[in-house]
Formats: C-alpha cells, structure tokens, sequence
C-alpha cells in the first residue's frame, strides 16, 4: 500500500513539474507582436525570386573577379620524367611560358571595345539593380497586405461595436412593441438591422482570415494566429512638390531605366566588335629567342591589345618530343627581330552581314530606353494622382465624421422622447457605422498611395533605407 501511495506521489509530482515548464516557456501560447518593418524583412528574406536575385548578383560578382584574373600573367609550367628502355637512361625535362594580354583603349583605327572586366561589371550592376527593383515589389506588396490586416481588424471592431448597439435596439423595440407603444414593421426593422449586423461581422471575420493568410504567404510562414499587429505611424509628410520636379528625380534613380541604359552599352559594344571584324588587323611585334628562351612584346593596333611572353626550357627539351603539347616554336636560333603583322579576311559579307544585324540591335536598344523614359514619366503621373485624391478623399471623410456624429446623438435622443421611428434610428447608426468604415479605409488607402507614389519614385530600394538607419 505505502508503495503504491509513493508511486502515485511521484506520477502526480512529474505531471506537476511537466505543467509548470509548459506554463515558465514563454514561447508556449503567448502571442508576438509583429511591426511593419519586421513584416518586410520578413518578407524580402522568404520570397523566391529576391533568393534567386541573390545568387545570380553573387555569380554576376565571380564573373568580374574571373575577368579581373583573365588580365594577370598566365603561366605554364610542363615537366616530364621518362625511362628510356632502349639505353636505360632516365631523361627528364621542363619548360616555363609566362604571358600575358593587357587591354587598352589606344587603338589607333577602328571602334573602341569596352573591356571584360567593364562588360562583366555592366552584369552585377543589372544584377543588383534587379535585386533592388524585386525587393522595392515585395516590400511594396507587404505594405499593401499588412495595411489590409491592419484595415480589416479596425473595420471588424466597428461592426462588433455596431452589433452591441443594433442588439440593444431590437431589445427596446421588442419590449416597446409588448407594451404597445410601436408598430410591428418597426420591430421588424431593428430585426433586420441587426441580422444584417451579424452578416457583417461574420464576413469581416472572415475578411480578416484572409488578409491574415495572404500576409503569412508573404511572409513565408503557415499562419499568423500567434502574432498581432502594431499599429503604423501615419505622420509622414505630404509630398508638396510639382509633378514635374517629381518626373525628374524618377529618371535619376529608377533602377529599370538604369538596367536599359546597360542594354544599350552592352549593344553598342557588340556593334563595335562587328564592325571591327570588317577591318583588317593589323599587329607590330618585337622577338628575342634562342635555343632555351625566348621574350616577346606584341601590340594589335585594331583591338588595342598589348601582350607580352616569355619562355624557358632545358637543354634537353628538344629531345624530346612526348614531352607535352606546347608550342615550341618560341624557340630557334639566336636571333632578334620585328615583325608588322597584317590579317584580313574575305568572307564574302559575312561580316558586313552581321554588322547590320547588330545596328538593328542597337536601335531596338535606344527605342527600348527611350520607352522606359515614357513608362516611368507615366507611372509617376499617375501615382501622383492617386496619391492626391486619396489625401482628398480621406481629408474629406474626416471631415464627414462630425456631422454623422452628431446626426447619430440627435436620433438617439429623438428616439428616447418617440419623436422618430427605430427605422430612423437604425439608417443614422448604420450612416455614422458607414462614415467612420470610409474614414478608417481611406486612411490606410492614403498611406498605401504614399508607398506606391515613393516606388515609382525610386524611394522604396533596401539600399537606402540601410544608409539612412546608418546615418541615423
């Protein structure tokens, strides 16, 4: 018996102790408080295509330091040791080529071609511009979800507050209309009213779930039952400059008429190497060779490249002939000399052919730019617009909101002294209800045009928002 009394003690200890740990962890039921601004960094880390952004800015950034490497000295190192079973000998052998290309710009005839390195860099500029332009649409498309949340959560509590009131009215009239003192169809509309009122609470619930789930998917999470939302700050001053002044400060920091300005460098550079294929190609070179070494400088007056080799073998290199696959020819008999080099190619318009085709390119290029000016000139236009007529339709339901206060009050008061009808009563309550709804929506609305309007201004990228918290 004392046993058994022990081992219940110690089941009743351990459950205990199992309840108290749950109820000490404070990450077991308790809610989180979620900001807009952790929404958004929330956000631009789940979504696909900023990862995808990501990795092809890191693969744009090996592409520069591979072009970077290309430039530096390239050496090759051959060594071979061998038996030789006809004398049973074992002969060895080595040889060193040292070289290398340095673009310039000094070409003394034809189209200048920008560098590799120049060229892979124009790819991580695109690359980080189309990082920024992906991150400035999910932060935008977060506003627009929390700012739904947020919309959907105060309409709700306008319409349970509306409910509580609607149930107070059928009560009043179902008691007036026992003792006689209003009609049945009186009745029946604060009846009406207040199933009407359940409808509406019931939607916006449901409204709500919605937003919520729109917002997790966003955010890269299940749901956001545990979370609530703090509310934002909507003290932000009005944007009072002209649309022009606007429209230009579009043009200097849109990242998408950056991305086309490089489109139109990137055809620009293939027409001029087109172009040049046309020319004959023509070389100046300076040799210093021997049996074991050679050194030699080359400058190509088309491209503009100057290049240099220098080359070191052993004496008994030429022996032997399996050694490897480099070229041999650096070596000879002592002797110095100079060389001009000239190379054209007759291919029957081929390349006439292709130089066309890039001027084409290039056209479709500037026509491409140049309707990016447009596109982004119209964006800002109309955002600007929907930014202003959102600020005047909020600034006029503010003003609004008084008088169906006070409409409400007086009807209130009329109904108490059965100078009115609760038909009366119910359409000024549900007119206020409608009153403060517009005035919560177009509040939100105006804040949501301001993100807009700041995107299609270039005012939503990361990048700034990171120097302004170091400035800070």
């Amino acid at each position: 018996m004392q046993s058994k009394r022990l081992e219940l003690k110690r089941s009743w200890w351990i459950i205990a102790c199992f309840i108290g740990l749950l109820g000490w962890s404070p990450a077991f039921g308790e809610s989180q408080t979620l900001s807009l601004s952790q929404a958004v960094e929330m956000a631009c880390q789940a979504d696909y295509q900023v990862k995808t952004d990501r990795n092809s800015l890191e693969k744009s950034k090996l592409a520069v330091k591979k072009a970077a490497l290309n430039i530096l000295p390239q050496a090759t190192v051959e060594g071979q040791y061998q038996y030789q079973t006809t004398d049973d000998t074992y002969p060895s052998a080595y040889q060193i080529v040292v070289q290398q290309t340095i673009p310039t710009t000094y070409n003394l005839y034809g189209q200048k071609i920008v560098s590799n390195i120049e060229a892979a860099m124009w790819e991580q500029v695109t690359a980080e511009a189309t990082l920024q332009i992906d991150q400035a649409e999910v932060i935008y498309n977060t506003y627009e979800y929390y700012f739904t949340v947020l919309k959907a959560q105060q309409v709700l509590k306008l319409h349970e507050a509306a409910l509580a009131k609607y149930k107070e009215d059928h009560a009043l009239a179902t008691k007036l209309l026992s003792l006689g003192k209003i009609t049945k169809p009186d009745q029946l509309k604060t009846q009406n009213s207040l199933n009407q009122a359940e409808f509406d609470v019931e939607k916006d619930r449901s409204d709500l779930d919605i937003a919520k789930q729109k917002l997790a998917n966003q955010l890269g999470l299940k749901d956001l039952s545990n979370y609530q939302f703090a509310e934002v700050n909507f003290k932000e001053d009005p944007i009072n400059e002209q649309l022009a002044a606007l429209q230009q400060k579009a043009l200097q920091r849109r990242l998408e008429l950056q991305k086309k300005e490089i489109v139109f460098k990137q055809a620009q550079r293939t027409w001029a190497q087109t172009k040049n294929e046309e020319m004959p190609a023509v070389s100046v070179s300076y040799n210093d060779q021997d049996q074991t070494q050679s050194f030699g400088l080359s400058y190509d007056f088309l491209s503009g490249d100057f290049s240099w080799l220098a080359a070191k073998k052993d004496n008994s290199y030429q022996s032997q002939a399996n050694i490897g696959t480099t070229n041999t020819d650096y070596y000879g008999s002592k002797k110095r000399y100079f060389t001009l080099k000239f190379n054209w190619s007759l291919d029957f318009g081929t390349a006439a052919n292709q130089t066309k085709q890039a001027q084409y390119t290039l056209d479709n290029a500037k026509l491409d730019l140049e309707r990016e000016r447009q596109n982004i000139l119209l964006d800002v236009s109309q955002t600007f617009s929907e930014y202003q007529l959102a600020v005047k339709q909020h600034e006029l339901n503010q003003k609004a909101l008084p008088y169906y206060d006070k409409d409400l009050e007086i009807k209130e008061v009329q109904r108490q002294f059965g100078s009115i009808t609760f038909a009366d009563l119910s359409d000024a309550r549900q007119d206020a209800l409608d009153a403060q709804i517009a005035a919560v929506k177009s509040g939100y609305d105006r804040v949501l045009a301001l993100q807009k309007l700041k995107k299609a201004l270039g005012d939503l990228y990361l990048f700034d928002q990171k120097a302004d918290q170091k400035a800070r």
